[in-house]
């Protein structure tokens, strides 16, 4: 099939002017700073305070739990990188995101409410957290879709130091 009479006319360029979001980066970067500490806090505490709420626990249950949290990360990682993929949008990942990370944090809290099962509570908080991180591991690709070529630098700079 040929088209004789056909005429391609040239198209102009699309520019589209974008600005770097800086507010929203750095109200992004103050809940990743305070993300970070929690973690480092929170990490370090784990086990000592597992061998408090059961002293017959061992290494190996243990390393089964972060595990799990490590697996529930990798397996939302996957998922929040797929669906900000195909809806171009990151923020639903980052908000369930926090939304599961307070979960976590109030089952956490209720450990000590709730003796008769807490080291379920344990592992459902510590699996929960898990999937919060994964989710929010699209934050990087927030930063790179809000800000332009030229203040890229400097917002992952921000980023990198946040974190």
């Amino acid at each position: 099939m040929t088209f004789k009479n056909v005429v391609i006319l040239p198209v102009k360029e699309f520019i589209y002017e974008h600005k770097t979001d800086w507010k929203s980066i750095y109200i992004g970067n103050v809940v990743g700073f305070l993300s970070a500490i929690h973690m480092g806090t929170l990490i370090a505490t784990t086990w000592p305070y597992l061998k408090i709420l059961n002293p017959s626990i061992n290494e190996q249950t243990f390393g089964i739990i972060r595990g799990a949290s490590s697996f529930a990360n990798i397996l939302a990682s996957a998922f929040a990188g797929y669906v900000s993929n195909r809806t171009n949008d990151t923020k639903p990942s980052m908000i369930a995101a926090k939304v599961l990370a307070i979960i976590s944090a109030v089952i956490y809290l209720l450990i000590e409410v709730i003796t008769s099962v807490e080291l379920g509570l344990f592992i459902a908080s510590e699996i929960i957290h898990g999937i919060s991180m994964g989710l929010m591991s699209v934050f990087r690709t927030y930063v790179a879709m809000n800000s332009t070529e030229t203040d890229r630098s400097k917002a992952f700079g921000i980023t990198m130091f946040a974190m």
